[in-house]
């Protein structure tokens, strides 16, 4: 026992060592992928992104008279230092290669310089400090800020392939959909942003051509009874009704086809307006089929699982289980589970296993020859107790077989030379030592025929354990026994047979349920099958 727990010691230590050597080998400089400091720092990337894509094309489109004078210019120009540090940190982060953490700075270098680099660096390029001492940008060069979101639906794509490949089971599966279903709410709201942006700006457009009366903005103008001067020099929306007004006619047009209050006129808004309904019915097509793939997989685990709660009923209640044992099973079954467990390990537990076959098992196992041995005795009997059917005619025991279980008529009846066993005969050999025994006789079955047949080795290995219980049953067998195969004797009268069996199409009817003939194999479907 010494040896083997230092033996189990060392195999807990050795993978402790590897991990804390290999912990250790990491420079302090570089920060670990998978630790918690690198996780947040990616969650405070990821929302500065997403804050990018939302106020860049706002500011672009709706403020380019104010930008300079903005509330959320000091703001900007702190993300903007941020990212520059994103730059220096992704120098420093290790990553991972297969197995194996590589946390070398060269190496690191030169996969973030061959990846992400060019991307990062354009996007962090702080182009509001660069106002803040006057120097000329261009607005829409602020639009590059938004290369980041490359990196970002990277980012995305990855974790829904790691979530969909990683799910093992229903709720995982379902995960992984909810998390595709959210990726595409988010860049519908995205999408619906960029475009109000993009249809304010067709709006002004159109204000400096000839029919500029009869584009969105002034239309809208008009209704709002702020309508614009004839140089187009004042009057018209308030930015906030603008982008109000804007981000309306997206969301309407991607979703719908419009409800006119806000409609396209002109050449420029009619063709964009097209290209915008084209793409809402693919957006509208994928979040439908993501939502009905969510729904569709909760229904169908909502009715798996009542299906086998009431499978599990049934069999209960037809196999009249006693109330304190259906409790236990009740309990267990209704436990909830770890996430990520494999299916054996949902099982019932052995004790519950045990308990039921005893009672499914009764008419075997309660019998005075068994019953002697105790309740420890019978769980022990009871996993080596099989339920089995067969047609009349066939063989049961062939002669010069070597006997290999006790077999007790259920119902039906057996055929052994002129005489037939009738129900609650019980045949088998009354040698449990020494070499196997050989059956000297045929047994056929007669009309449809069930037997519960407990295994000769699983009852030896049962008596090895209780040797006093052992001696008893070796003295008591051979009198509880109504047909010995080893020595061709059938201990009770049984029945003359003439060739017919009258009695075969009472046993045929009376074996029509296969739930009330195969108690343990439906039990052992249910142990399998009611949880996944």
């Amino acid at each position: 026992m010494k040896v083997g727990s230092a033996c189990c010691v060392c195999c807990v230590e050795i993978p402790e060592a590897e991990a804390e050597s290999k912990h250790q080998r990491v420079p302090q400089c570089v920060l670990r992928h998978d630790r918690w400091p690198r996780k947040l720092w990616d969650v405070m990337v990821d929302v500065a992104t997403v804050y990018i894509a939302v106020m860049v094309p706002y500011g672009v489109s709706f403020m380019k008279d104010g930008r300079a004078n903005r509330p959320t210019l000091l703001l900007d120009m702190s993300l903007e230092v941020f990212f520059v540090l994103d730059i220096i940190v992704n120098f420093r982060t290790s990553f991972s290669s297969g197995e194996e953490v590589v946390s070398d700075p060269g190496a690191i270098a030169v996969r973030y310089l061959k990846s992400w680099f060019v991307v990062d660096l354009i996007a962090a390029v702080p182009l509001d400090l660069l106002q803040v001492f006057h120097i000329t940008v261009l607005d829409m060069v602020h639009l590059l800020k938004m290369l980041r979101l490359l990196r970002l639906m990277k980012k995305l794509q990855r974790n829904c392939l790691i979530s969909s490949s990683s799910s093992s089971s229903s709720s995982s599966s379902s995960s992984s959909s909810s998390l595709v279903v959210s990726i595409l709410v988010l860049a519908f709201v995205l999408v619906s942003h960029w475009s109000a942006c993009v249809w304010f700006q067709i709006g002004l457009f159109d204000l400096r051509s000839k029919h500029w009366h009869v584009g969105w903005l002034a239309q809208t103008a008009v209704q709002l009874e702020s309508p614009y001067s004839a140089n187009r020099t004042s009057g018209g929306l308030t930015v906030d009704d603008a982008y109000v007004g804007a981000l309306y006619f997206a969301v309407s047009a991607i979703t719908t086809v419009g409800f006119g209050n806000v409609s396209p006129n002109t050449k420029s808004e009619k063709s964009f307006t097209t290209c915008l309904m084209l793409l809402g019915a693919v957006m509208h097509a994928l979040i439908l089929a993501n939502v009905s793939a969510v729904v569709y997989r909760l229904h169908s685990r909502l009715s798996e699982s009542r299906a086998r709660t009431n499978e599990l009923r049934r069999f209960l209640r037809e196999h009249d289980v006693p109330e304190d044992l259906q409790a236990r099973v009740w309990a267990h079954a209704e436990n909830p589970r770890p996430s990520g467990t494999i299916k054996e390990k949902l099982d019932f537990p052995e004790d519950i296993y045990a308990d039921v076959h005893v009672h499914l098992f009764r008419s075997l196992l309660q019998r005075p020859l068994f019953r002697s041995g105790g309740p420890a005795v019978l769980r022990e009997l009871a996993p080596h107790v099989r339920c089995w059917s067969c047609r009349h005619g066939e063989t049961i025991v062939s002669k010069d077989q070597v006997v290999q279980a006790l077999h007790l008529v259920l119902s039906g009846g057996l055929q052994v030379q002129s005489r037939i066993l009738v129900p609650g005969s019980l045949i088998g050999s009354s040698v449990l030592v020494g070499e196997a025994p050989t059956a000297t006789v045929r047994v056929q079955a007669v009309g449809d025929c069930t037997v519960l047949s407990l295994s000769l080795d699983g009852l030896r290995s049962v008596m090895e354990r209780y040797p006093d219980w052992a001696q008893s049953l070796r003295g008591d067998l051979p009198q509880n026994l109504d047909l010995d195969l080893s020595q061709t004797q059938v201990m009770t009268e049984g029945l003359d047979w003439d060739g017919s069996f009258p009695g075969a199409r009472c046993c045929r009817r009376s074996t029509s349920s296969s739930v009330s003939q195969h108690p343990n194999l439906q039990f052992e479907q249910m142990r399998r099958r009611f949880f996944v």
